[in-house]
């Protein structure tokens, strides 16, 4: 199954918090408070060793508990309040596991 793009995530993330319903693409402004939010979460799953994915191709597996993450960064800037639940334990289950058959980068002593 083909990666997820950020627009993607926007659409999801914003259908969560009730700001887009059925279908409806986010317009230039939401988007680009999507994209803030999830660069800032990003940055902080590197950090941590568990977003292990390209930053503009979002893989399935992760695709539903990050929407989740980045909708309840979201939230307050819509005046709305949304928990995201078990979402990062769900993200960093998915994330553990060698879903994503990329090489490894070992070094030989």
């Amino acid at each position: 199954m083909a990666d997820k793009t950020r627009q993607d995530l926007a659409r999801a993330a914003l259908a969560e918090i009730r700001i887009l319903r059925g279908g409806e693409a986010p317009n230039a402004v939401q988007e680009a408070q999507s994209n803030t939010k999830y660069d800032a979460l990003y940055a902080e799953l590197g950090v941590q060793g568990v977003a292990v994915w390209d930053a503009d191709a979002i893989p399935v597996a992760v695709f539903d508990p990050l929407a989740m993450l980045v909708a309840q960064r979201l939230a307050p800037s819509f005046g709305k309040e949304y928990a995201a639940g078990d979402a990062m334990l769900r993200l960093r289950i998915v994330a553990a596991k060698p879903w994503s058959g990329r090489p490894v980068r070992v070094e030989h002593i």
